[in-house]
């Protein structure tokens, strides 16, 4: 016999058809990373998308001279609060797609900032949306007629 897990993960759990809920033995709920949490995701997505690509000599990323990413990390942790893992995760994605595809492979500060600016005000537009959602599917559904044995 095979032993396994199935692990869901979602933003909006309220989505999910309420028998899948019931089936689930366990549901664990994790907040959006706090500042010393996305401090250290943010370095360790810098690291990541930043600087172990430039030590690859075919695609290397510079960062502008001006940069102190020690700095600038916790500056954009700062900035950050309630944006998802995945979110920060982007952002450092983002900053290397900006370096890669500039002109001379050089990172800069506007760059970092302008992918920042983007990412907290597409998360502001998410939470709005949230708030002005549409009604479940099923919630408003007419009643159909029912049918008895002695009608027909």
């Amino acid at each position: 016999m095979q032993v396994f897990m199935l692990v869901l993960a979602s933003n909006q759990p309220e989505q999910f058809d309420w028998a899948i809920n019931d089936r689930m033995d366990e549901i664990v709920y994790f907040d959006v990373p706090k500042l010393r949490e996305r401090e250290r995701m943010i370095r360790q997505y810098f690291d990541m998308y930043i600087l172990q690509p430039s030590l690859d000599k075919k695609q290397r990323i510079r960062l502008a001279d001006s940069i102190d990413y020690t700095a600038k990390c916790k500056e954009v942790a700062a900035r950050t609060e309630g944006l998802s893992g995945r979110e920060l995760s982007k952002i450092a994605i983002a900053w290397q797609t900006m370096a890669f595809s500039s002109e001379d492979g050089t990172l800069t500060e506007e760059m970092m900032d302008n992918v920042v600016n983007n990412a907290i005000e597409a998360n502001k537009k998410k939470q709005e949306w949230r708030q002005h959602r549409l009604p479940d599917a099923h919630v408003n559904l007419p009643q159909l007629p029912s049918t008895s044995s002695s009608e027909k």
